[in-house]
């Protein structure tokens, strides 16, 4: 990877970043401006073919994006205002016109957020060490939703006591 930041502590990422594979193959560029993508972000293939081409503005998907199969024929086109779709067209790999659908669905806890949040607060059980100490405070934790609804990757961002943590941690162990 190569790239600028305008801080280590905390990490700011500033300008061109360009992300290589173990081969040294470009694998994406992507411009931060404050920690945040803005402007184009380009994937590519290992074959060095674009496999998409989108723009941001402070973060958020704005204007045309567009992505490519291997063989460099458009797939799909969309139109973006404020990180939301408001038109697309698909394509075959042979350049004809299709069906359009939407390439995402986000996995949502069913009953939403706050049904979410309902059933982490319901299974947090705050360990006695931490109640004992008064310790207060909010636990982060990061994690991504598998196809089959299942948590993956799960890591604690911003721990505040370690028994509350991992107490924290295991209430966050649902399907989505």
């Amino acid at each position: 990877m190569t790239g600028n930041y305008k801080s280590l502590e905390p990490e700011i990422k500033d300008g061109l970043f360009k992300y290589y594979d173990t081969a040294g193959r470009l694998g994406k560029e992507v411009t931060f401006l404050n920690n945040e993508i803005n402007r184009e972000l380009k994937l590519f293939y290992s074959n060095g073919t674009i496999s998409q081409s989108a723009n941001y503005v402070k973060g958020k998907l704005e204007g045309k994006s567009f992505y490519y199969y291997e063989n460099g024929n458009l797939r799909r086109e969309e139109n973006y205002k404020n990180d939301i779709v408001v038109e697309g067209k698909c394509f075959t790999i042979n350049n004809q016109d299709t069906t359009y659908f939407s390439a995402e669905v986000m996995p949502e806890f069913i009953g939403g957020e706050h049904a979410m949040f309902k059933y982490i607060a319901k299974n947090f059980k705050m360990p006695r060490d931490g109640e004992d100490q008064g310790i207060r405070g909010t636990v982060y934790i990061s994690f991504e939703i598998s196809k089959g609804g299942i948590v993956e990757k799960a890591i604690i961002k911003q721990g505040l006591y370690n028994a509350i943590d991992k107490e924290a941690f295991k209430s966050c162990q649902f399907n989505a």
